[in-house]
């Protein structure tokens, strides 16, 4: 169906029943073999006591590093590795002076080429291994082919690029890590212990436009720490989330403000990255549970988009925020988990994906679901209502804007690959690459 067409008609969800957040319920259809693992996503297959770690009697000055695993068959006891103890990552002040705006003569990465690659792009695919450590499968996206693969830590979540596609940090939930991998080489350079104790989660991860620092969210602090990417080392300076979160990260087209979701379980944090002040709060629409786990813009900053997923059965929805505004200012209720999102390079569309909804959450069950979104009318368009997973859990979109990549699995963890598909058409391309493990997130090399 022509994108033309489709994004003409209003096409909506099927009206969906989503009954009023309740905490206790956070993570209730967590399994082995879930996505997103966390504590308020289906956990991850690993926990801070099934990797050995008692988290009830660790000094929190102990190195948290001997709990993770030596995904790089060299010792993790460099003295740089300094844990989160170590470092002062619990420390709430700032650094000695402002950090210089994006643009500044000091950044270290030079901003990459604005089409990006060319011809066949290298894509990322983070898994999740059941009882192992996790996989990163490294991917051409044309032809769909497997050109090599890099062992990580424990339940990765989600990669960010440096501007220059120079290294990649690749946040570990199971392990409370973050691995730096040299692409390069496409080896793992370092491992840094970003939580105490470890095991506890981090998610969401960026890398700042000038390239010089990376921010993860600690759930176990309720946080955001601060890594210098000269250094791989975490800094003094932590972002306070409360009362609850952190999840997705993601910074303003300008650079000039770092976003984070999962604020009040219903909302996301503004700061500016200058002097990482806090710039105010977005609250979700009542009733709502924004998390935020993945944010997009669109290219002239005057709207974000949100996708939410969430151990809460049926709580998973799509929103709308305008920067600066005290509530958002549209709700779409997906039917059960949104997952993937991706804003399209002319910042037209945004395309999103959607997991398998569960029985409770509508009258009617939706396959996994590829969706595109019309940024100005809001219309929704399920243009490919039978895509190859159910659980499709992460999404890339090419530089040129013509190709959609989908990682996903079958019910119960069957399956498990990357699909391509036509941006415009949703159709799907050629036949599924089928991968080890199960995905959790896809991204594409600058």
């Amino acid at each position: 169906m022509p994108a033309t067409s489709a994004l003409a008609a209003a096409c909506a969800l099927p009206a969906v029943e989503v009954p009023p957040y309740d905490a206790s319920v956070d993570g209730a259809s967590g399994s082995e073999t879930g996505p997103e693992g966390g504590a308020d996503g289906p956990a991850g297959p690993e926990t801070a006591a099934e990797a050995g770690v008692d988290s009830t009697t660790m000094d929190a000055g102990s190195d948290a590093r001997d709990a993770t695993p030596d995904v790089t068959g060299e010792s993790q006891a460099d003295a740089g590795d300094a844990t989160a103890a170590e470092s002062g990552a619990t420390d709430t002040g700032l650094p000695d002076g402002p950090i210089p705006p994006p643009g500044d003569a000091g950044a270290d990465q030079a901003a990459p080429d604005a089409a990006g690659c060319d011809g066949s792009c290298v894509a990322y695919v983070l898994s999740d291994v059941v009882g192992d450590a996790g996989i990163i499968t490294l991917v051409t996206t044309s032809p769909l082919a497997t050109v090599g693969t890099i062992p990580v830590g424990h339940d990765p979540l989600r990669v960010a690029f440096t501007p220059d596609g120079s290294k990649a940090y690749v946040s570990e939930a199971g392990d409370g890590t973050v691995s730096v991998i040299d692409t390069s080489t496409r080896q793992v350079t370092k491992t840094i212990a970003v939580t105490t104790p470890a095991g506890s989660i981090v998610r969401g991860i960026a890398v700042s436009p000038d390239g010089r620092y990376a921010f993860v969210s600690n759930s176990a602090q309720q946080s955001v720490a601060q890594i210098d990417t000269s250094t791989d080392t975490l800094t003094a300076t932590t972002l306070p989330i409360s009362p609850s979160g952190p999840y997705g990260i993601a910074f303003s087209p300008d650079g000039g403000e770092l976003w984070v979701g999962g604020t009040n379980d219903n909302g996301v944090s503004r700061f500016s990255y200058g002097a990482l002040s806090p710039l105010g709060t977005t609250a979700g629409v009542s009733a709502g549970h924004m998390l935020g786990d993945r944010i997009v813009f669109l290219p002239d900053f005057s709207a974000a988009f949100l996708n939410s997923g969430s151990g809460c059965p049926c709580c998973g929805e799509f929103d709308m925020v305008t920067p600066g505004a005290a509530t958002a200012t549209y709700r779409q209720p997906w039917s059960a988990s949104g997952y993937g999102l991706v804003m399209a390079p002319n910042g037209s569309v945004v395309y999103a994906t959607s997991e398998l909804s569960p029985v409770a959450c509508s009258a009617a069950i939706h396959d996994g679901s590829l969706w595109q979104i019309d940024v100005q009318a809001t219309f929704f368009d399920d243009l490919n209502s039978t895509p190859t997973y159910d659980e499709p859990v992460g999404l890339a979109i090419t530089p040129d804007g013509t190709t959609l990549l989908v990682a996903g699995y079958g019910t119960g963890g069957t399956n498990p690959g990357v699909t391509a598909y036509d941006a415009t058409t949703l159709n799907s391309i050629g036949q599924p690459l089928a991968i080890s493990g199960l995905p959790q997130d896809i991204a594409i090399q600058p």
